[in-house]
């Protein structure tokens, strides 16, 4: 979904434009009996419970409640949007990989393609690697770790990120 244009190429010409939508990632719980999907285009991770198939939660950045006329059936399931621990907004944009860790922790590759208007108030675009937090009792999420990728080495299209078993983190 490309509300702003011109950050993919779109599948339209008139409002709404929408883009071709793909899931770029997915990771499966055994102890939660869930699968976690991500979609870089609608810019979400979603849990979904393997049992039910029902939607648990959605999160990343809420790109329809820019036009909440357009989108009437938006808000369907529960929707966490990421914030920093001192309650400023973090939301991902464009994201790639996706590792659900043990403790139910999410890694994303935040491509960033959007971050100028989300996380960051600088003139340009950055990527960086996440790790979420999600506490589903208050349907919240918090980013408990980020490295912001220097300016050379933001990247639009691609990448990936995981936590390996010794604590560091594997970024392409």
């Amino acid at each position: 979904f490309d509300i702003f244009n011109q950050t993919w190429q779109t599948a339209g010409e008139t409002f709404p434009v929408f883009d071709w939508t793909h899931m770029n990632a997915i990771d499966y719980n055994a102890i939660q009996d869930a699968i976690y999907i991500s979609s870089r285009h609608l810019s979400k991770i979603v849990k979904i419970d393997q049992v039910s198939r029902q939607v648990i939660w959605r999160m990343g950045f809420d790109q329809g409640s820019i036009f909440p006329n357009s989108f009437p059936n938006y808000n369907n399931f529960s929707e966490i949007q990421p914030t920093y621990s001192d309650g400023s907004p973090a939301s991902f944009t464009f994201q790639h990989g996706l590792q659900v860790l043990d403790n139910g922790n999410i890694i994303t590759l935040d491509n960033g393609n959007l971050s100028k208007l989300t996380w960051n108030q600088s003139q340009s675009n950055k990527s960086r690697v996440i790790e979420i937090a999600i506490d589903e009792l208050n349907n919240t999420a918090e980013i408990v770790w980020e490295y912001i990728l220097p300016d050379s080495l933001y990247g639009d299209l691609s990448g990936n990120a995981q936590k390996l078993y010794n604590g560091n983190y594997f970024v392409t």
